[in-house]
């Protein structure tokens, strides 16, 4: 059945936007030779590179000059190599896998292959419950997203990964996590196995009830994609489920109704149907309890909050109607000019959904949908912080692409065709403790401080909120993504600030030409509504957002998270200013 395929292969789409032809990778003998030009010219710095922090550094360095490297495709492709090794080899899985990333997207290379490659070397150098804890978030992605595609050898695969890693750091919680984990990516595949035969069947005859209840309630019940599995159970030939999932698809559905079906039906499954079941009606039950009272909102209450059982973490209250209202103010044109010439807008309260819909092009399974209410005014830079505004506060550049670094290029050979002031391009290669230091020299310097400005990085909230501008679709201009280039350089080297179209509040370059730091540290998102969220209270890496180099568009979209060591610094990885409104002298 075409849909069901599609749904199959959506997350591969993610990959396809702005994707140019790949290129073979080079031949054992070019490698050699162009290792040898690289291992001469960074002899200085191999040699310095004594320590494991050392040589992570040096492994960054090496992926900042192979993005750089245009006009010879060996050279760049060794740089990767021996990039991606160098980080792996260090434990250093999130530089590993990045610099895999960028392979992945120029060269015909077997991703998966290296991506455990990398996680098997890398486990073997961590040390310490915290630091296996964090490879065991980044391999969960990996196995989610295999598990959206149906790919699940390759779950399995970083199933596998994950729980040596979690044995290896003794946490008894992160091995029971990991293995339950495991444990449902076979199930899952198990119950994919029985499947296939009904996938056929409405690929030849799509009104088939048997098989649309077959692939319904896999949908349903272990892939938690009720948006299809629903339309399918409706054409089933089973008098339970055909009357339930007609009741959801009704203009006016009666969501107690809905809530109590879906439960009574959870408590005759187990394991993942149960769960996700259970999700499915809390989700309901939640959409019913502002018309319940008394004893009927009482037992909605405890079945939601009731020991054992899982909120749906995917389909959160809807947004309330005070964020239509925000919404209606985004449009503002407020502005402050500080000392230094930077501009920031105000950018009002309001409520909004906080992630993304299951089934948006590329979303990551941290993304969980919840909503988010901001309670007071603040502003936000319109542009990312320049090279030149950073050096002016600092008394340096630390930018990767600067100078006769940033070039044009000629678009069919690709040869240099003049060098560019990278003044006005954002700063790169700050870690995040860097990007702080700046907030508080810029808040120090005398005239700011008459104005009462104390500048500071935005929370993921405030920055997820300034970036959709309103918009609930993928980005802040809708869900197409061709249309990203008119709004964000991506797939190329930072450009100056400010060059392509702004988003409905005015601020640029939202979605890419530069990654942005937060202030949050990097953690689950709430089960729940929240108001003024900031994080985890500690952690070990600091959010960051937006997009950079990367030719994948989806990782250019509003709700899309990353993190990193806020001590350590990527080439391509700057900030933009926040500023409270209360007590500002304008």
């Amino acid at each position: 059945m075409r849909s069901f395929m599609i749904f199959m292969l959506v997350a591969f789409a993610a990959t396809a936007f702005g994707q140019e032809p790949k290129s073979s990778i080079p031949d054992e003998a070019a490698q050699k030779s162009a290792a040898a030009v690289i291992a001469e010219v960074y002899k200085p710095d191999y040699d310095q590179a004594k320590t494991a922090a050392e040589k992570i550094v040096l492994a960054k360095k090496l992926l900042g000059e192979g993005i750089a490297t245009q006009d010879d495709a060996v050279s760049r492709f060794v740089l990767f190599k021996i990039a991606r090794d160098m980080a792996a080899q260090q434990g250093d899985l999130m530089t590993a896998f990045a610099v895999i990333d960028q392979i992945d997207l120029e060269f015909e290379a077997d991703l998966h292959s290296m991506q455990l490659d990398a996680a098997q070397t890398a486990i073997k150098e961590l040390k310490t419950p915290a630091e296996h804890l964090a490879v065991v978030g980044l391999l969960t992605t990996h196995v989610e997203k295999a598990v959206a595609i149906d790919q699940y050898d390759i779950a399995e695969e970083f199933s596998e990964v994950m729980l040596s890693s979690a044995r290896k750091s003794k946490d008894s919680p992160l091995i029971k996590q990991v293995t339950a984990q495991s444990k449902m990516v076979l199930e899952i595949a198990a119950e994919f196995a029985k499947i296939k035969e009904a996938i056929v069947e409405l690929e030849a005859k799509p009104s088939d009830p048997e098989a649309n209840l077959t692939v319904g309630k896999f949908l349903c019940f272990f892939k938690g994609d009720w948006e299809r599995g629903v339309v399918m159970l409706a054409l089933s030939d089973d008098q339970d489920y055909k009357a339930l999932a007609s009741l959801e698809l009704e203009d006016q559905p009666d969501p107690l109704k809905i809530g109590d079906g879906w439960w009574k039906i959870a408590d005759s499954l187990d394991g993942t149907a149960e769960i996700r079941t259970k999700a499915h009606a809390a989700r309901w039950y939640r959409k019913a309890l502002p018309g319940l009272s008394g004893l009927s909102k009482t037992r909605v209450e405890r079945l939601i909050a009731g020991p054992g059982q899982l909120q749906d973490p995917f389909s959160m209250a809807e947004a309330s109607k005070s964020q239509a209202a925000g919404a209606k103010h985004l449009g503002t044109t407020v502005r402050i000019t500080n000392s230094i010439g930077m501009k920031l807008v105000l950018i009002p309260k309001g409520t909004f959904l906080m992630g993304s819909p299951k089934g948006e092009v590329g979303r990551q399974d941290d993304e969980t949908q919840h909503e988010v209410t901001l309670s007071q005014d603040y502003y936000l830079g319109v542009y990312e912080v320049t090279q030149a505004q950073y050096e002016k506060v600092m008394g340096k550049n630390p930018s990767h692409f600067q100078g006769d670094k940033v070039a044009e290029r000629h678009p069919q050979t690709g040869r240099v065709v003049k060098t560019v002031d990278s003044s006005n391009h954002p700063v790169g290669s700050v870690s995040w403790e860097d990007a702080v230091a700046f907030c508080q020299r810029l808040s120090e310097l005398p005239e700011e401080k008459n104005a009462g400005r104390v500048y500071r990085l935005p929370t993921e909230a405030e920055w997820e909120y300034a970036c959709r501008a309103g918009s609930k679709a993928a980005f802040s201009f809708g869900d197409n993504a061709t249309s990203l280039g008119d709004y964000a350089w991506f797939g190329s080297p930072p450009h100056p600030v400010g060059e392509k179209k702004p988003n409905a509040l005015g601020l640029y370059d939202m979605h890419g030409n530069g990654w942005e730091w937060c202030s949050d540290w990097y953690g689950e998102y709430p089960q729940s509504a929240v108001t003024d969220p900031a994080g985890p209270i500690k952690g070990s890496e600091r959010v960051y957002r937006g997009s950079s180099q990367t030719k994948d568009a989806a990782a250019g979209r509003s709700a899309r998270r990353s993190a990193f060591d806020p001590a350590r610094k990527i080439v391509i990885l700057g900030f933009r200013l926040a500023l409270s409104s209360s007590g500002i002298s304008k």
